[in-house]
């Protein structure tokens, strides 16, 4: 038999989407503790999040058709599989009509 101690193991693999991290520890007893995973899609959300806040200004002027259609785009070069995984993409424009 073999014995298994306490401990804690991580590593970091290059998945289709970028970069997955994850981490586990053991207990007294060998068995799992805890689990920490940082998935590709969780890894790129800010960058993500922070190119669209960039983006929308210099766009707000196209129709909310080329705006759904530009911003899937973006979304979809960040993570290809988002729109997939849940078999649609949503996007809501919400304009300032006070700066129009």
């Amino acid at each position: 038999a073999t014995a298994i101690a306490p401990g804690r193991g991580s590593a970091v693999t290059e998945a289709p989407r970028g970069l997955l991290y994850h981490s586990y520890n053991l207990n007294m007893e060998g068995k799992g503790a805890s689990a920490d995973i940082v998935t590709p899609t969780a890894n790129n959300s800010y960058r993500l999040e922070e190119d669209v806040a960039e983006l929308a200004p210099s766009v707000a002027h196209l129709s909310d058709q080329e705006l759904v259609k530009l911003f899937g785009m973006l979304v979809r070069a960040y993570d290809p599989c988002i729109s997939c995984s849940v078999h649609e993409l949503h996007v809501r424009v919400k304009r300032d009509r006070q700066k129009e």
